[in-house]
Formats: C-alpha cells, sequence, structure tokens
C-alpha cells in the first residue's frame, strides 16, 4: 500500500492510533525484513502487530479492537478462539505438542473427508505452500511431463513453480488472453518459471490457446474454484466444466 494513495489526513491519524506498532516495528524491521514474517503483512508506514482475537474481533498492541475481515486468509471459519475450539486443543496438546509419527486421528480426519468431498486418496501436510508442491510433483511424477498452466491474479503458494502472474504489472503481463509468466519475486530461477504458462481466469479461450501451444507437455492444471486472492471472484457457469474437458483432450 503506498502513502501517496492515502489521504495524508487518514495517514496521521493512523499514526496517532498505532504508536506501539510504529514502536515494535523500528525494532524488528532490523531482525526481519520488512518487519513482517510474510510480505503481504507490509504496508506504509508500518504494519500493525495484533496481540489477541475472539470471534470476529482482533486487538492490536495498542488496544485498537477491529472486525477481522480476514480470518486468516479463510482458514478460521469459526472464528478466533471458538470455545469448543479451545477445549479440544487443550485436550490434544496434554497428550503431547507435536509428533515425528503418524497420529491416530488421521484416519478419521481422512474418512471424513472422504465422506464429504468424495475423494479416493489424500495427503495431508502443513501449508497450503507444501500441497500444491507436492500436488504438481504428483502430476509431473504421473504424467511425465514438466509444465504447468496457472491462472493470472492465483496464488498457490511461495515456491517457484506458482509464484508466477500473481500480481503482474500492467507493462510485464502480456496479452490478457495469453498471458506471460511473470516471476513474483527476485531469486526465482528462471528455467523454472519458463515451465508455469498462465492463462485467463474464467476464459476457456485464453485456456484453450494456451493449451494449444504447451498442452502435450501440461502435466496440470491448477487453481481455485473461487479465486480468492482476486477478489472472491467465482467461476462463470461452464467455466470448470470446460477446463475439465480440456483436461481430458490433452490427458
Amino acid at each position: 500500500m503506498k502513502l501517496d494513495k492515502i489521504p495524508a489526513s487518514e495517514v496521521e491519524l493512523y499514526k496517532r492510533r498505532t504508536p506501539g506498532s510504529a514502536r515494535i516495528f523500528e525494532e524488528v524491521r532490523s531482525l526481519v525484513p520488512f518487519g513482517v514474517n510474510s510480505n503481504y503483512r507490509y504496508f506504509e508506514p508500518h504494519p500493525i502487530y495484533m496481540k489477541r482475537a475472539r470471534g470476529s474481533r482482533i486487538w492490536d498492541v495498542d488496544g485498537n479492537e477491529y472486525i477481522d475481515f480476514n480470518m486468516a486468509f479463510g482458514a478460521l471459519g469459526i472464528g478466533h478462539s471458538h470455545p469448543k475450539l479451545v477445549e479440544a486443543m487443550k485436550e490434544k496438546i496434554e497428550n503431547g505438542t507435536i509428533y515425528g509419527f503418524e497420529p491416530d486421528e488421521a484416519l478419521e480426519l481422512a474418512r471424513i473427508i472422504r465422506q464429504r468431498f468424495k475423494v479416493d486418496m489424500m495427503k495431508f501436510s502443513s501449508t497450503g505452500l507444501e500441497a500444491t508442491f507436492h500436488a504438481l510433483r504428483i502430476a509431473r511424477a504421473f504424467t511425465g511431463r514438466k509444465k504447468v498452466l496457472k491462472f493470472e491474479g492465483c496464488y498457490h503458494g511461495s515456491h517457484d513453480y506458482l509464484l508466477v502472474s500473481v500480481k503482474p504489472t500492467r507493462f510485464k503481463a502480456g496479452h490478457y488472453l495469453t498471458p506471460n509468466s511473470v516471476p513474483g519475486s527476485q531469486g526465482m530461477i528462471e528455467e523454472v518459471v519458463k515451465n508455469t504458462v498462465v492463462a485467463q481466469f474464467n476464459n476457456l479461450d485464453s485456456v484453450e490457446r494456451v493449451m494449444k501451444v504447451h498442452g502435450n507437455d501440461v502435466a496440470a492444471i491448477i487453481l481455485e474454484p473461487i479465486a480468492m486472492n482476486m477478489g472472491f471472484v467465482p467461476p462463470k457457469k461452464g467455466f470448470l466444466e470446460g477446463l475439465r474437458s480440456i483436461c481430458d483432450e490433452y490427458n
């Protein structure tokens, strides 16, 4: 977020309300790049540092109360510190903090997911980044192909395979039907980025154009059925079904 896009009066009000966050930022940025452990949390003049949360509310170190519309990017569907969840976590942590082995609850969770979502098999991971990384590795191993197709504006983790064309500038993005593969960070390997091809979300014409060029070397098409990173953009009628048909065509 750039300060020149915000009225000066709002910036001054923010500074007056968040002196504690400003003090933390001044020290922590000498220890942690940009003062945050995820670049998405950084903004000028300084980020907000949170202290506690409950239900739909969250409080920063200065005691300011907010309605938390973020909810850990959707992970907190029942809000912060729900009493039943807190009780269950206390019970589990008393029996061990973290295992280097398989927990017995994995079986029960797998059964629930199979019943609810009708999937054959699954593999649990600690983060979404790990999940997408391993999904692509499995797809490449199964198909013997190198490339993956993702959609411009979608985010699937910060690894080199998929941190591509998440927020490209209009000068680098290319044609809207056949977008360029734009790395999302310095330090990414050019050869890896080239194996990630990009299409426009909700546009089967774009997908077909890209697949005509790369389809025989595409191991998988990856997407969020509802594109959260672009502002919760739902799929148009027939888009997901069309993707299924294209995948079958290039199987």
